[in-house]
C-alpha cells in the first residue's frame, strides 16, 4: 500500500505550498500598508478590503502543521 504514503506525501507538499503563499502574500499586505503610510494615502479607506496579514501567517502556520503531520505519517506508513 505504497500508494497510500504517496499521497499523504503529496498533500503535504500541497500544504507546505500554502504555507509559502500564505507567508508571501502577509509580507506583500504589510508593504502595501508601509507603502501607504510612506505616500500619506488616507489609511483609514485602505483598511476595509485588505487582509489581514496576521490571519494571514496564523493559516500558513496551520498548513504548515497539516504538512508536517501528513509528511510524518506518509513516511512511517511507506517504511510499514
Amino acid at each position: 500500500m505504497p500508494a497510500d504514503a504517496y499521497i499523504m506525501i503529496g498533500m503535504a507538499g500541497f500544504f507546505f505550498i500554502l504555507f509559502i503563499l500564505a507567508f508571501l502574500r502577509a509580507k506583500n499586505e504589510d508593504r502595501k500598508i508601509d507603502d501607504a503610510l510612506c505616500q500619506r494615502m488616507d489609511v483609514k479607506g485602505y483598511g476595509s478590503f485588505h487582509i489581514e496579514s496576521g490571519a494571514l501567517r496564523i493559516g500558513g502556520w496551520i498548513c504548515f502543521l497539516i504538512a508536517l503531520t501528513l509528511l510524518i505519517m506518509g513516511i512511517v506508513y511507506l517504511a510499514v
